[in-house]
C-alpha cells in the first residue's frame, strides 16, 4: 500500500512560505495536477469571458475546461446585469456602469493570473 502514496517533506516555496509535508495519494496527486494544467493552459482564454457576449462564446466553446466554466460563468452574470441596469434611469445606470466595469477588471486580473 505504500507503493500508492507520496510523502512529500516540509518545503519553501517561491515565495517563502513553507510548506508542511503530508501524504497524498497518486489520484489526488493526479487530479490536482490536472486542475493546474487546466489552469494554465486555459487563463488566456478565461481572461476573454470578461468582455461581455463573449463569455457566452467562451461558455461553449470551452465547457470541458472547468477554470473557463468558472469565469466564463461570472462574465456571464455580468453581462447579464449589464442588460437589466439598461432599464434604469440614465444617472442609476452610471452607477451600475462604473460597478460593473471595476467587477470586469477584478475578474479579468483574477484570470490573468490563474486564480478561482
Amino acid at each position: 500500500m505504500e507503493d500508492f502514496k507520496k510523502e512529500r517533506e516540509t518545503q519553501v516555496d517561491e515565495n517563502g512560505n513553507v510548506v508542511i509535508g503530508d501524504i497524498v495519494d497518486e489520484e489526488e496527486l493526479n487530479r490536482l495536477e490536472g486542475v493546474q494544467f487546466d489552469v494554465q493552459s486555459n487563463a488566456h482564454v478565461a481572461v476573454i469571458s470578461y468582455a461581455y457576449i463573449l463569455s457566452l462564446v467562451v461558455l461553449v466553446l470551452r465547457r470541458d475546461s472547468k477554470f473557463c466554466r468558472f469565469h466564463a460563468r461570472q462574465g456571464s452574470v455580468l453581462f447579464f446585469l449589464a442588460l437589466i441596469g439598461l432599464a434604469f434611469p440614465s444617472w442609476i445606470r452610471l452607477i451600475i456602469a462604473h460597478g460593473l466595469f471595476l467587477a470586469m477588471v477584478y475578474g479579468f486580473l483574477q484570470a490573468s493570473q490563474g486564480n478561482w
